[in-house]
């Protein structure tokens, strides 16, 4: 047997109480993700059912296909965005090819893509050994990473170039504060180069470019320049596997 006795650990625990009990919280609090990935891993292996599906229903509802879903994902401790969750991402890679489960592959890419040259640390198992992305999906991500933040840069630089047009009058039709949000419009255009980063993101699926700035718009311009904001982020999210040079059947199709 070469599993690792943090891995057996964790099988052992959540095998004792019986095959009906559930061990993986849902996408709302954060479980321990090591007990997660062994759960997979180790269930896939020995082919117990209920830890391997309860592992991968977790990992669905958190590495969505679901524009909608991710972007109103609700607040926890686990945030596959955050500094120090996004590592986890390189593993839910690996777990999607071992367990044939390519809903939660553009996602989990897409996040490996946002650590850019960090993804090459891989993420740390408890045994002290690393999980690392294969050379087919390191290849991925350097290609795509660069695909996806042409397309993050176009997005905003055409939500830009329209509202820019719009100085007169504002971005919204029912804007009634038309001086004042063209004011704050054009101050968002003469920063833009402060905010290249952002500009160009690895994953557009972050707090939106003009987060700061919103709020001194009138509420019709913001939801007008939301809409425009969140419609250019859809775009990318349908175009994920293309990017990613993966197939996935059904994405972002909603039920």
């Amino acid at each position: 047997m070469t599993d690792s006795p943090e891995d057996l650990r964790h099988i052992l625990r959540a095998c004792m109480p019986g095959p009906d009990s559930c061990f993986v919280p849902n996408a709302t609090a954060k479980p321990d993700f090591h007990a997660i990935s062994a759960y997979a891993r180790l269930g896939h292996k020995y082919q117990i059912d209920h830890l391997l599906n309860q592992a991968l229903d977790y990992l669905k509802g958190i590495y969505t296909d679901d524009f909608d879903k991710w972007i109103n994902m609700p607040a926890s401790d686990f945030d596959p965005l955050s500094d120090s969750d996004s590592k986890t991402s390189i593993s839910v890679v690996n777990i999607a090819h071992l367990t044939g489960c390519p809903s939660i592959l553009p996602a989990a890419l897409a996040v490996c893509c946002s650590l850019e040259e960090s993804v090459l640390d891989g993420f740390p198992r408890e045994d002290g050994t690393f999980d690392r992305p294969d050379a087919a999906d390191l290849y991925r991500c350097i290609k795509a990473t660069r695909e996806i933040k042409v397309a993050s840069t176009a997005a905003n630089l055409r939500v830009l170039l329209a509202y820019s047009k719009a100085a007169e009058t504002g971005p919204g039709q029912a804007c009634m504060t038309a001086q004042a949000c063209s004011a704050s419009l054009s101050k968002l255009t003469k920063c833009l180069h402060k905010r290249a980063l952002w500009l160009a993101a690895a994953l557009p699926f972050r707090p939106t470019l003009f987060a700061n700035n919103e709020r001194t718009l009138c509420a019709e311009c913001r939801r007008a320049l939301q809409e425009q904001i969140l419609e250019g982020r859809r775009k990318i999210w349908m175009r994920l596997p293309k990017l990613l040079d993966i197939e996935v059947g059904g994405w972002g199709v909603r039920e």
